[in-house]
């Protein structure tokens, strides 16, 4: 939509992050897993999600969550997308949104009938919100 320039990698590549940077890409996803010895500076922001962030985490990251049925992230830096309808029940995290999958491959939806999906994944939210 914007003309930005996308390279996706098949798995995760130190070098070819660390070739990116050197070539002027600005923006990059991690999980935090990743993180270990890569220089981040050279980039503008870099997503972090796919596990716990880390409490020291270099100021230009970002902290995402988003379950695999959305395809990425719902929220950023704790606060949900537009759009995003965020709940926990018993602990664990309830995520409504209109970008959330159909259903599986294999056929099976897995929303409830006013389409919540049940995450699997721990949570809570704050009394301000996040």
């Amino acid at each position: 939509m914007t003309g930005v320039p996308l390279t996706t990698l098949p798995r995760f590549d130190r070098q070819a992050v660390e070739s990116a940077a050197t070539r002027g890409a600005t923006l990059v996803s991690l999980v935090s897993a990743t993180l270990d010895g890569l220089d981040l500076s050279r980039f503008r922001s870099v997503l972090l999600g796919g596990s716990a962030i880390p409490v020291n985490r270099p100021s230009n990251t970002v902290a995402t969550y988003g379950p695999t049925e959305r395809a990425g992230g719902v929220v950023y830096e704790g606060r949900a997308l537009p759009g995003v309808e965020l709940d926990i029940v018993d602990g664990e995290v309830m995520l409504r949104s209109p970008t959330l999958l159909r259903r599986y491959r294999f056929g099976n939806d897995p929303k409830s009938s006013d389409g919540w999906l049940a995450t699997g994944d721990l949570g809570e939210i704050s009394d301000d919100g996040t």
